[in-house]
């Protein structure tokens, strides 16, 4: 069952975990007014494309509805940067989620990678450039994505699967 986290700890809370590349870092950090997780990358391929090279905070989860709301505080600007949501069955199956920068547009995306071979299910601009709130909710087989400049979530883009068994949700970047 996914759990909610304000990352306002000390520490990474239980049932948490933290995978990808051995290059990547992570930690806590706060203002006094928000709090925050965050995975930092070196330059090298952290794609997610038919092999799931992503830095990410994962946790299990069991094969029900949920409904995952998170607000990035950065904005991919640079060509191939990302960061959004990972729904994972295995290291060959998996569902992504995402905003990415092709370095002049920002774009909503969503691919679906099964038996380690990835197809993009759709991908948008997003007009204003801006997207640090993400949300994504499963209902049955229909995953529902949607993006947003002020936490009024309002762009959607649904996409329906067959039945799959993900074991874990993520943040990536």
């Amino acid at each position: 069952m996914a759990f909610s986290d304000d990352f306002s700890g000390a520490l990474l809370a239980d049932g948490w975990s933290v995978e990808g590349p051995a290059t990547i870092s992570s930690g806590l950090g706060g203002d006094g007014t928000d709090a925050w997780f965050e995975l930092t990358t070196s330059t090298q391929n952290h794609d997610i494309w038919n092999t799931n090279r992503a830095a990410r905070v994962m946790q299990d989860m069991t094969d029900e509805d949920f409904s995952l709301e998170a607000r990035f505080l950065s904005t991919p600007t640079q060509r191939y940067q990302m960061q959004g949501y990972l729904v994972e069955q295995d290291a060959q199956n998996w569902l992504r989620f995402d905003t990415y920068s092709n370095g002049s547009t920002l774009y909503a995306f969503a691919a679906i990678t099964e038996n380690g071979s990835s197809r993009a299910a759709f991908s948008a601009a997003i007009p204003a450039g801006n997207a640090p709130y993400l949300r994504l909710e499963r209902v049955g087989d229909t995953y529902t994505f949607a993006y947003s400049q002020d936490g009024v979530l309002n762009a959607v883009y649904d996409l329906t699967l067959d039945d799959e068994n993900f074991a874990y949700d993520a943040l990536f970047v």
